[in-house]
């Protein structure tokens, strides 16, 4: 009976693996020391790094004659950032920093300096709030609102919409331009009815997404 060599799914194809090739596993390493130094030369390199006790820095090998698939990780949710320095720099970069669990850096060597092929990071995170702005009962084309968050920073984002709480004659079918600026801690909030003859009145419901 024939050898039957072991098959491989390669982009949807099935396919024959040549005699002597064999899957090559990676070397997976936990580390929570500050100037760990990964010294791999070859294969498939994952360092997963918990930096939630203070920040680490840690120390790639050469990349001379290094022909390792290298992936830091940070696994911890703290603010402690994971600094992978590399003497032979990363896409001309000499510190990769990662801030935020589980992101990570993926490089390879092309012989003398180190190459990113992936970075991953964390998804893009939304808390949702509600809060109320009241135009009072004298009708008004504009106001703004100061709204506190002490979560808000000037670099935030924010996705807002409103709906309104009072089925007047004066707020049916009129829609609001919104305009807003974060601060540290608070947003401003501008809102308008659309036309310059169109008033507003009442209480609205705001709702809004941090990001």
């Amino acid at each position: 009976m024939a050898e039957r060599k072991p098959l491989v799914n390669i982009d949807g194809q099935v396919q024959e693996l040549p005699t002597g090739d064999s899957v090559i596993l990676p070397t997976v390493t936990f580390t929570d020391v500050d100037g760990y130094v990964i010294t791999q030369t070859s294969g498939i390199v994952v360092v997963l790094v918990n930096a939630s006790a203070n920040p680490l820095t840690i120390f790639t090998p050469g990349a001379a004659n290094n022909t390792a698939i290298i992936t830091v990780k940070k696994i911890d949710s703290s603010a402690n950032v994971v600094s992978v320095s590399a003497s032979d720099k990363i896409d001309n970069r000499g510190v990769w920093d990662l801030t935020k669990l589980y992101e990570s850096v993926i490089f390879i060597s092309d012989g003398s300096t180190w190459n990113r092929i992936a970075e991953v990071q964390k998804p893009f995170e939304l808390t949702a709030t509600q809060v109320l702005i009241d135009f009072e009962r004298t009708p008004i084309n504009e106001k703004t609102f100061v709204i506190g968050d002490t979560s808000l920073l000037t670099t935030s984002k924010l996705i807002i919409n409103v709906v309104s709480l009072d089925d007047t004659e004066e707020n049916s079918g009129v829609p609001l331009n919104l305009h807003w600026k974060c601060n540290a801690g608070s947003f401003n909030l501008t809102a308008s009815a659309v036309f310059p003859n169109q008033n507003l009145q009442g209480t609205f419901k705001i709702n809004y997404l941090v990001g």
